[in-house]
């Protein structure tokens, strides 16, 4: 997965290639045993906005459930809650902690791990079930579009409405400044703790 997920056409294409070249070479063949044609790359451009999709509708099926929100709030007071349930998620980032009240546990949240479950690994015909030793342990990027995801969502009731949005390309900033944060495991001491939660999320997602 590329570290932008919200890329333009031409920095789409270019990393769809890259991609492919690498898995020729992992796979024992020459770059030159497959050329994609222009055809191919557009299929794997609207896969790739399919996978977006997925999870936006992870997040937005999932949120809700665990936030407890009024969905289509009726009355003024149901709009109120919503607002005031969001607020609390979103400050200091709470929602990325797996214990929010001691901010401890940053990225761990069980919500990340069930929307990138229920996004790629919900039958055995999931794309995460299919490809298991690309997602083993699970990668950063991804972590950090699932997060993105949830904030997507959760971000929808602050106007105590829930109406959420569609999951466009508006939303680089946010996923950028995850990505950035979750770098930051992967080096020095927390680095081999990192990598042993994200396989743990791997092992759980299954």
């Amino acid at each position: 997965m590329c570290r932008n997920a919200f890329p333009s056409e031409e920095e789409e294409g270019v990393a769809i290639k890259e991609k492919f070249a690498q898995a020729l070479r992992e796979r024992g063949h020459p770059e030159d045993w497959y050329e994609l044609s222009d055809k191919d790359i557009k299929l794997l451009e609207q896969e790739d906005s399919i996978m977006r999709s997925r999870i936006r509708s992870a997040a937005a099926q999932l949120v809700p459930q665990v936030y407890q929100f009024h969905n289509g709030p009726e009355h003024d007071a149901e709009r109120a809650a919503n607002m005031a349930l969001a607020r609390q998620a979103l400050t200091d980032s709470r929602f990325t902690y797996a214990e929010p009240d001691k901010m401890e546990g940053h990225f761990q949240s069980t919500l990340i791990t069930n929307v990138i479950h229920k996004a790629f690994f919900a039958t055995p015909s999931s794309i995460g079930c299919i490809y298991q030793h690309a997602l083993d342990p699970i990668p950063s990027p991804l972590i950090a579009l699932a997060t993105t995801a949830i904030h997507h969502v959760l971000s929808s009731y602050q106007d105590g409405e829930g109406r959420v949005p569609p999951f466009t390309n508006e939303k680089w900033a946010e996923y950028d400044a995850f990505v950035d944060a979750i770098e930051q495991f992967e080096q020095g001491a927390m680095a081999r703790l990192w990598r042993a939660h994200r396989h743990r999320v791997f092992s759980r997602c299954l």
